[in-house]
């Protein structure tokens, strides 16, 4: 799932749009002739509100790392410098756990408690 608090959102590429108000997003896609409304896209929550969301149910959850070779994380984007960033949130995110805040997405599993 998509990062609210990544900076580029990640289905219509806009800068910082993930973090306007309904209103004003709906207003920014239009202005752009993206879409008629972000209603649809604006689901994404930040990695604490994940967190506090599934901490509700009777189930047990963590973030996953992706592997580093996979060929499709993202947009499935091979360049050089994607793929140095890629990385590098990788090694960050092991090192120092924090840095799942600013991550572009998560990958999570989840297990119903029996």
């Amino acid at each position: 799932m998509p990062n609210k608090l990544w900076p580029i959102e990640v289905h219509y590429k806009l800068p910082f749009l993930s973090y306007l108000p309904l209103p004003l997003a709906n207003r920014y896609v239009r202005l752009f002739g993206l879409a008629k409304t972000y209603e649809d896209s604006s689901y994404a929550m930040t990695y604490w509100q994940i967190k506090r969301f599934f901490s509700q149910f009777d189930c047990t959850f963590y973030f996953k790392l992706p592997d580093p070779n996979s060929e499709y994380i993202g947009l499935g984007d091979k360049s050089a410098v994607y793929a140095f960033v890629k990385n590098l949130g990788i090694s960050l995110i092991s090192r120092w756990p924090i840095f799942w805040a600013f991550s572009k997405g998560f990958i999570m599993v989840i297990k119903k408690n029996k």
